[in-house]
């Protein structure tokens, strides 16, 4: 679908960022019920999983589980390999948040 509207909702100065973003689906097979949310998540370089990858000696086909806490929110789903983690579901291109080492905190040994 088309974006039809994309705005920023935190102020300036703020740490990450959060949009309202409306797309027109019209002309497309997805469904939507009132106050759905979807996810987009864009994925990283192959080049850059890569070189992150042989930086830290990590095997990217090497399949990991993380175990959580109870009462924990998942950060991604897993299983999964190293390589689906790293190019999915975590941000290699930009300084990492506070609150995301925080979260990641925990798995640590």
């Amino acid at each position: 679908g088309r974006v039809m509207v994309n705005k920023e909702l935190r102020g300036l100065g703020s740490e990450g960022s959060t949009r309202h973003i409306e797309i027109n689906i019209e002309d497309s097979s997805i469904e939507y019920q009132t106050a759905d949310n979807i996810a987009i998540l864009p994925e990283n370089p192959s080049h850059l999983v890569e070189k992150l990858a042989k930086k830290l000696n990590y095997d990217l086909e090497q399949y990991f589980e993380l175990e959580y806490k109870e009462n924990h929110k998942a950060l991604f789903p897993t299983p999964c390999t190293v390589r689906h983690a790293l190019t999915s579901y975590v941000d290699i291109c930009q300084v990492p948040r506070k609150r995301t080492v925080e979260r990641f905190i925990e798995f640590a040994k």
